[in-house]
């Protein structure tokens, strides 16, 4: 999702060229730069979140008797499988959970891993 500084409405022209620029790739909304460290923080850590999720839920499996590999798969794939019943006014939270139960599947990923490389001292995500 983007967001963009509002504009000066008596500029209607500008606003809807930028709209329909970023649209074509996404959601795009217009807000007072006040909010631009809020959006970054939901945007950008959405992930990070979603992974800190997965792991907790893998860590009760765990603590059930649960061998690791098999608690974060079924942890994951229970959150792939349960966003599609969340409401639209959830969308950006169901969309970091997909995503981060996407790569917690993904042969070597750890939901650790995944939040590291989505927070602030930036690590690219390298899976065995």
């Amino acid at each position: 999702m983007t967001i963009v500084s509002t504009l000066d409405e008596n500029q209607p022209l500008d606003r809807c060229i930028i709209l329909n620029i970023f649209s074509s790739i996404g959601r795009c909304r217009f807000l007072d730069e006040k909010h631009f460290d809020a959006c970054t923080a939901l945007g950008g850590s959405g992930p990070a979140f979603a992974a800190i999720f997965l792991e907790a839920m893998a860590d009760g499996g765990v603590m059930m008797g649960l061998p690791r590999a098999e608690a974060l798969e079924l942890a994951a794939q229970s959150q792939r499988s349960s966003i599609l019943r969340l409401p639209n006014v959830l969308t950006a939270i169901s969309i970091a959970i997909q995503g981060a139960a996407r790569m917690a599947l993904q042969p070597g990923a750890h939901p650790a891993r995944i939040k590291d490389s989505v927070t602030s001292e930036h690590r690219p995500i390298v899976f065995d």
